[in-house]
């Protein structure tokens, strides 16, 4: 018996670059601009098929792998709409953006990666892992 193909031709998915990726490309930004002193940790978790969890961690492996939440991004099977929370406060209903594309995504995390708040947790995990 021949098995007959029932899906149909598949989409590309070259051009498709996901929260994930964008995420794991500033985990390396953040080891490669502190010399490895800090670094990004990526996690994901899929929650029974209705949606994955993204979180952006900074480590300082030299102050016994200490770890912050930077960054939480939570998005169905379709990568978007994708909201995404400072790790700082996960719970404030007005703090999560909600974008519909990767354009609007790069700004959120932007904002959250470059905010003051975050300034001052890498400069204080740079100065207590110099110290360690």
């Amino acid at each position: 018996m021949n098995s007959r193909n029932l899906w149909g031709p598949l989409p590309a998915t070259e051009q498709i670059i996901t929260p994930t990726q964008i995420l794991k490309e500033q985990a390396t930004q953040l080891g490669d601009m502190t010399k490895g002193i800090l670094y990004g940790n990526v996690s994901v978790t899929a929650a029974h098929g209705e949606f994955f969890l993204v979180q952006l961690a900074i480590v300082a492996p030299f102050i016994d792998n200490y770890t912050y939440l930077a960054v939480q991004v939570e998005h169905g099977p379709q990568l978007y709409p994708a909201t995404v929370r400072p790790g700082y406060n996960l719970y404030d209903k007005n703090l999560a953006v909600e974008c519909e594309n990767q354009d609007e995504f790069e700004k959120a995390v932007g904002n959250i990666l470059s905010s003051d708040h975050m300034q001052r947790i890498i400069r204080s995990l740079l100065a207590q892992s110099r110290s360690a």
